[in-house]
């Protein structure tokens, strides 16, 4: 029943394009579908930035190669740059659903650029349905110095829907040395899922058990007489 209600539901949505991040805003709780799965109910909000996002839908993430059908969209930013002491944040809200519990994995990556005592941080929390908590899973990427971590892969077991939590942050610290500085470019992000059956896959597998089954009884029928 869950997957007939997804597939329905999924049905209703527009499909998702490269588009600004009001027009994500709009779509609201109906969403916009890539693939088989449906975004919804995106929420931005922004402390001391001005700048611009754009959201890129894609099928097979090609930042992830060693994934087949890893279904996301990065978001393209313009702006995300602090000069000099100070900080600029955008975090972000959305629902991801699927037909049915068949989603595995969440990739989050970004581009980011910084130099002396500049920070550039994306943390997210992915929350499982009916998580009342919504704190048990997280990624993480960053970039600063002495390191960075640009990439983050979190597994767990499958579910049919995730609510996510993210905040796209770069900052200078008061006591910085003069010249330092943190942007952010591109935050990338995309789910994988497990393999579900294609209805003549399904249709196929039902004939050939009814067939294997009528077979069977016509053997004991033949071996009783």
């Amino acid at each position: 029943l869950m997957a007939v209600v997804g597939a329905v539901s999924n049905a209703h949505a527009v499909a998702c394009e490269t588009a600004s991040f009001s027009v994500y805003e709009a779509f609201g709780a109906g969403g916009c579908t890539i693939g088989d799965k449906t975004f919804s109910n995106f929420d931005f909000s922004f402390t001391n930035f001005v700048g611009s996002i754009t959201v890129t839908p894609y099928l097979d993430n090609p930042n992830t190669p060693s994934l087949v059908g890893d279904i996301g969209f990065p978001l393209t930013i313009a702006g995300l740059t602090q000069v000099g002491t100070g900080a600029k944040d955008i975090g972000l809200v959305y629902d991801v659903t699927a037909p049915a519990a068949t989603i595995t994995d969440a990739h989050l990556g970004f581009g980011a650029g910084t130099n002396l005592d500049g920070l550039a941080i994306v943390t997210e929390t992915v929350c499982p349905s009916g998580d009342p908590n919504c704190q048990t899973e997280s990624l993480l990427v960053f970039q600063g110095q002495p390191g960075f971590q640009n990439m983050d892969f979190l597994f767990f077991d499958p579910v049919s829907s995730l609510h996510i939590l993210k905040d796209i942050s770069v900052g200078v610290g008061g006591d910085a040395r003069a010249g330092s500085f943190a942007t952010i470019t591109l935050v990338d992000q995309s789910f994988t899922q497990t393999a579900t059956p294609e209805p003549a896959t399904l249709l196929l597998l039902g004939s050939g058990l009814a067939g294997v089954g009528m077979f069977s009884r016509r053997r004991m029928r033949k071996q009783s007489r």
